[in-house]
C-alpha cells in the first residue's frame, strides 16, 4: 500500500490494478515458489552454486515431503478459500450491529427515517 501511494497513480482504477497484481504475485511467490525452494535439497545436482543455497530436507517429492510441505500448502489454500466468506459475513454483521446501535433496537428497520444520526455524514457512514 505504501508503494502504491508512493508511485502516485492518477486514477483509482490504476491504483486498484496495481494492488491486485501485487497481491497476486506476492501470494504466488509465498505459496507457490518459496515453500518449494525452501525445502529443496540439491545434493543430486552437484553444483556449487545450488548446493550453497538449497540444502533443505528433501531431494525429491516423496511421502515425507507431502506430509510436511504439502500440509502447509493445503492449510494456506484452505485459508485463502474460507477468508472471503468469513470476511463478508463479518463486515455484514458489523453493518447490522452499527444500525442496531443507531436505531436503538434489536431488529433495525431498513427505513432511513428511523435513524438517530444528526448529520448526513454520520448517516452515510452507518448506512
Amino acid at each position: 500500500m505504501w508503494m502504491a501511494t508512493y508511485i502516485g497513480y492518477y486514477n483509482q482504477s490504476e491504483l486498484i490494478k496495481f494492488i491486485k497484481n501485487s497481491v497476486f504475485y506476492i501470494q504466488f511467490f509465498n505459496t507457490g515458489l518459496l515453500l518449494l525452494l525452501a525445502s529443496w535439497d540439491s545434493r543430486e545436482v552437484n553444483s556449487g552454486f545450488t548446493n550453497t543455497f538449497f540444502n533443505g530436507l528433501y531431494t525429491d517429492y516423496n511421502s515425507y515431503w507431502f506430509q510436511d510441505i504439502g500440509k502447509t500448502i493445503y492449510g494456506a489454500m484452505v485459508t485463502n478459500i474460507m477468508w472471503p466468506v468469513f470476511e463478508f459475513f463479518m463486515f455484514w454483521g458489523l453493518r447490522v450491529l452499527f444500525r442496531m446501535l443507531d436505531q436503538r433496537r434489536c431488529f433495525p428497520k431498513s427505513k432511513p427515517e428511523s435513524t438517530s444520526s444528526k448529520t448526513l455524514q454520520g448517516f452515510e457512514k452507518i448506512y
